[in-house]
This record gives C-alpha cells, structure tokens and sequence, in this order.
C-alpha cells in the first residue's frame, strides 16, 4: 500500500477500548434521570456518532424526547464521562508497539474521533500516547464530523498530505465512509465496537483482525 506517507486513526474501539467506562458513565446519567436501565451492548451500538447521538439514542431508548431535555443529558454525560473515562480505559493489544515502529518507519500520524476533543486529548495523554501523533481532531472540532469527509480533508491540508497517499484505520462504517468520501485509502479492524463486514457500502481496502497486522498491510516487518 506504499507509498502512504500519512495514518488517520480512529479512537474508540481501533487504539482503545473504552467500552467500559463509556457504558458506566451513561448508566450513571440514567440514574440520576430515573431513567430505566440500558443494557451494555444496546449502549455501545450507539457509539460511533458523537456525544449528541449517544445521549439521543439513549434517552429515545428510554422514553424520552424533547432537545431540552438532550441538551442537558449531554452536558451531564460529558462532565460524568470526563471525571472518570480512563478507570478501565486500555490499549487494545499491540498498539503502543505498533505505533512505535510506525513513527520510527517515517509515517505521519494522526487522530480523527467523533469523542470530543478535550476528552480523547485527556484520553490519550493519559494512555501516555499523545506523543505519537501530530494532530488530533475531535467530535466538536468542527461543524461537520465522520462520516463527512471534512475532518479528514483538514488534517491533510495541515500535514500538507494528498488523500492517495492517506490511509484511514477505524473500526465503523463511519470511518470507511469518511475515508472513501475523502478520497483516502481505508483499512477496517474487526476487534473494535462494530461488525465492520455487516454494515454494507463503501466496504474498506484493507481489513486487519490485529493492530500490529498494519505493519505488514505498509510494507514492514511484523514481529509480533
């Protein structure tokens, strides 16, 4: 897949698992709202699309509707998340090495999430993976998020990258649907949050059932 100069990583459920400390925060939110209880696999099927939607989904789950009430769910959620979103947040296997031998092999990388941006830096400085990356963008960065293109298309236009010599790595049809709309190439992880071979169209280039399987996907050795 050479000549890739520039990786664009999604966050949640492609570098880490944050599945549940995310889960833990929403359940926390329904209790204060009297809300009934979600179960932790009907909560992450509404990860992928932003804060927003989480909390939407969550709450239509519930019974309830009105943006009022949206708005002031998704300030709360956001301050239960925040206080606490690294207590079982990990690495997913061979990240840290991968990530390592990728920079060493002169890539340029970056993060691309719909987390929004304070958190996932709050995220990755604790993980102790910030430096790795040269720019990160987040859910509220800009008006538009994944799948439009247009975060994507930034991070480029910052690393003065063109979108063939791009790959985009994530875990959900967001992802690849970002990609293709940026004119990136793709690659899926089927480790993560989402069954990415059941979602349809665009179907990624590449799909890795490893992290450390991306250095064999860019022409490197793979020792693990």
């Amino acid at each position: 897949m050479r000549p890739i100069q520039l990786i664009i990583f999604d966050l949640d459920g492609t570098l880490i698992d944050s599945s549940h400390d995310i889960v833990a925060a929403m359940q926390q939110l329904l209790r204060e709202l009297y809300l009934p209880a979600l179960g932790s696999a009907q909560i992450m099927s509404f990860v992928g699309q932003g804060v927003d939607w989480l909390v939407r989904q969550c709450l239509a789950a519930c019974g309830v509707a009105g943006e009022y009430a949206l708005r002031s769910a998704v300030e709360r959620y956001r301050q239960l998340y925040s206080q606490d979103a690294l207590r079982y947040t990990h690495l997913y296997v061979g990240v840290r090495e991968t990530l390592e031998r990728l920079r060493l092999g002169g890539f340029d990388l970056a993060v691309c999430t719909n987390k929004p941006e304070s958190i996932a830096r709050k995220v990755l400085d604790g993980l102790g993976l910030s430096g790795y990356f040269l720019a990160l963008l987040g859910g509220d960065s800009l008006e538009k998020r994944k799948p439009d293109p247009a975060p994507l298309q930034l991070l480029m236009e910052l690393l003065d990258v063109e979108a063939a010599q791009t790959l985009m790595v994530g875990d959900s049809a967001y992802d690849i649907a970002a990609g293709h709309a940026a004119g990136t190439w793709t690659c899926a992880v089927t480790y993560g949050f989402h069954d990415i071979t059941s979602e349809g169209p665009p179907q990624p280039n590449v799909v890795i059932s490893q992290f450390s399987q991306l250095l064999s996907v860019l022409g490197l050795e793979d020792n693990g």
